[in-house]
């Protein structure tokens, strides 16, 4: 029993965990203006110029005589600009210039890298709270460290958040150097990281984390806080503990966040809720799960149930539901008894029969089903899907089912991100969802030209009838880059395609390196090495975030990196970061799309007899019209899956002022 003190209330701080609503307009003229507001942005992100900036000419002047100094006179620049930076946060276009070229020197001396004008413009842009487009290669990792060490000069504390643990790893000890000059140690959090080691890291005033591990720690502080506990007196009690009752917090407040990657995180990633399961749900037992999936497997495909991989559902016949009534109403205890509960079982059963595919959603590795994350590529550890979807699909591929698990706090990114006091970020591929950005984050978007001239070569699309005739294609023109020395870097969809397109390289006598999710212990030396003479690099998204390949000897001269694309994307954001990978700062480099009339986006076009009409007339001119059906495809479903982002939004957003009633905001 702890002591009682005279301790007064200590509740979390406000600003460091408050939300910034959604937009709400009751008037039709109000949403009107605000959407319009919205496409303005998208449309007009602006460019930023380099030349005669203010802010780089500042920095230029400065450079020579910042280079001049001993390493004791620039740490006493640094504690200057500290003081200053404490006094007043705002500064000017010139004094910031000059504040950036310390840092830009601190980089030179610690880490043995200059920053180029345009990563200062970035910095500018991301310690503005926006997101700054840059393209591949134009240095973004050294970026977000100058933006978050001018934060944490400021005494704010900044989250460097990416997309997985290898980058953030690799950025937090490769900047270690420069954050330490200027007065920080690094924390950082990743899958590996224990719990007792974690609100340590996140002490410090610089953390790099990923954006799963960071969220998930927020909703396990949240639960212990007692935002799950309905009882008054037992939330009040929690906090009475004075200085034992701040120490519980893992993550002491949400005040500055730098997210690399961003359109992934804040767009790609949001469609899916976060959910943090604990304890075992007892009433989904094997037997109730094999019974439903028994039920399911005997509806026939298009006429009982049809699967909308659009919608992401399956819908099912009216004589379905009087089928299903009829097989268990002799069921009197259980979920099976219960209606409603039953029908959602069968729809789950249907989605894991006819929409989560084995090597695209997910592995089976050592007996178990591991997800597979659609935006990177990587498996995700310890993640199971909800409401027994996940004990479904172990049972369609014959896997030891485990016990279904409690959700016992949920939210989604758009509102974890909202909380923060200040959000900016950082992206090669912005553009395209600005409008979401500002509608949903209240993030504008920034373009930084590049620092060189780009001099990638992009060759014209090529559409096939059939996948054979595609991988035939392929495999041709990867043999004859290879004949002269072309290194080749093969994007694929998922794993599967990349399963596929390894077999055929195989077939032809051709080696190869493979990196997806299954093949992922050497990710690291598989792309050191993609850019040289000759090299031939199958792959999934993996080697397409945070990840630069280098060009070896000679192969400039031969026109640099080839990527060629086998599939296109949910988004046109990820196909442009596949092309990215070559002709970076101004290197040589190609990219080609050899695509078929049997890809999956064919499969979202709407309605039905549109979609036959126009793959009939594809198939007499491919290249013609094949190209702009797949565009069509794609654009459909990045319109649905923005609509499925704002419905959950405004799903949360309303479950969480109902459910503030009862003190559960999560």
């Amino acid at each position: 029993m702890s002591e009682t003190t005279n301790s007064p209330l200590h509740l979390p701080p406000v600003h460091g965990f408050s939300e910034k609503r959604l937009q709400q307009h009751h008037h039709s003229f109000d949403r009107a203006v605000h959407d319009l507001q919205g496409r303005l942005k998208r449309l007009v992100a602006r460019k930023v110029a380099v030349k005669r900036n203010p802010l780089i000419v500042a920095a230029s002047r400065e450079e020579k005589r910042l280079a001049s100094l001993s390493d004791l006179r620039l740490s006493q620049e640094v504690a200057g600009l500290r003081q200053r930076l404490k006094r007043d946060r705002s500064m000017g276009q010139q004094a910031m210039g000059a504040g950036l070229a310390v840092l830009r020197e601190v980089g030179r001396r610690t880490i043995g890298i200059r920053a180029h004008d345009v990563q200062l413009i970035g910095a500018q842009i991301v310690t503005n709270g926006k997101i700054a487009e840059m393209a591949t290669g134009e240095g973004k990792t050294l970026v977000a460290a100058i933006a978050a060490g001018w934060q944490a000069l400021t005494g704010m504390r900044v989250h460097v958040v990416t997309v997985n643990d290898y980058l953030a790893a690799r950025d937090a000890e490769k900047l270690a150097p420069f954050f330490k000059f200027i007065g920080f140690e690094v924390g950082l959090v990743t899958g590996d990281t224990e719990r007792a080691d974690r609100a340590r890291q996140y002490q410090r005033s610089i953390c790099y984390c990923t954006n799963k591990e960071l969220a998930f720690d927020y909703l396990r502080q949240r639960v212990r806080m007692g935002q799950q506990v309905t009882d008054l007196h037992s939330r009040v009690g929690a906090f009475v503990e004075g200085e034992r009752g701040r120490t519980r917090q893992t993550i002491p407040g949400l005040q500055f966040a730098i997210i690399d990657e961003a359109d992934s995180i804040l767009v790609d990633e949001a469609r899916t809720p976060l959910l943090l399961s604990e304890g075992k749900e007892d009433y989904l037992t094997a037997d109730v799960i094999a019974n439903i999936m028994a039920f399911a497997s005997g509806l026939e495909v298009g006429r009982d149930a049809v699967p909308d991989p659009r919608a992401w559902t399956v819908r099912i016949s009216n004589s379905v539901n009087s089928r299903l009534e009829e097989k268990f109403r002799k069921i009197s205890r259980g979920p099976l008894s219960i209606p409603l509960l039953r029908e959602d079982l069968l729809n789950q059963a249907l989605m894991a029969l006819h929409l989560y595919h084995l090597g695209e959603h997910y592995l089976v590795q050592d007996g178990k089903v591991a997800i597979v994350d659609e935006y990177t590529g990587r498996v995700l550890p310890d993640r199971s899907w909800r409401s027994g979807l996940h004990q479904m699909v172990e049972y369609k591929e014959g896997c030891e089912l485990t016990r279904a698990r409690v959700t016992a706090a949920s939210m989604t990114y758009q509102r974890f991100f909202r909380r923060y006091k200040k959000l900016s970020g950082m992206t090669g591929t912005a553009s395209e969802v600005a409008r979401e950005l500002w509608n949903v984050y209240s993030l504008e978007v920034e373009v930084v030209p590049t620092n060189r001239p780009i001099r990638r070569r992009r060759v014209a699309d090529r559409i096939f009838l059939t996948d054979e005739k595609k991988w035939r294609a392929v495999t041709k023109i990867v043999r004859q880059l290879h004949e002269k020395g072309v290194p080749v870097l093969i994007g694929c969809r998922t794993v599967a395609d990349s399963m596929a397109a390894s077999s055929c390289l195989a077939e032809a006598g051709l080696r190869h390196s493979l990196l997806n999710a299954e093949e992922s212990e050497n990710e690291a030396g598989i792309v050191a090495v993609a850019g040289r003479l000759g090299q031939i690099t199958v792959a999934t998204n993996m080697a397409g975030r945070g990840t630069d390949i280098l060009l070896g000897d000679k192969v400039p001269e031969l026109g640099g990196l080839h990527v060629i694309m086998t599939e296109r994307h949910d988004a046109r954001r990820i196909d442009r970061q596949l092309e990215g990978r070559c002709g970076r700062q101004g290197d040589p480099g190609c990219f080609m799309a050899l695509m078929s009339l049997e890809d999956r986006l064919l499969h979202q076009i709407r309605p039905a007899p549109l979609r036959w009409s126009c793959r009939a007339l594809a198939r007499l001119v491919p290249n013609t019209f094949g190209k702009h059906l797949i565009r069509l495809g794609q654009s459909g479903l990045e319109r649905e899956h923005a609509r499925i982002r704002t419905q959950l939004l405004k799903t949360d957003q309303g479950r969480n002022d109902l459910l503030a009633f009862a003190g559960l905001p999560e």
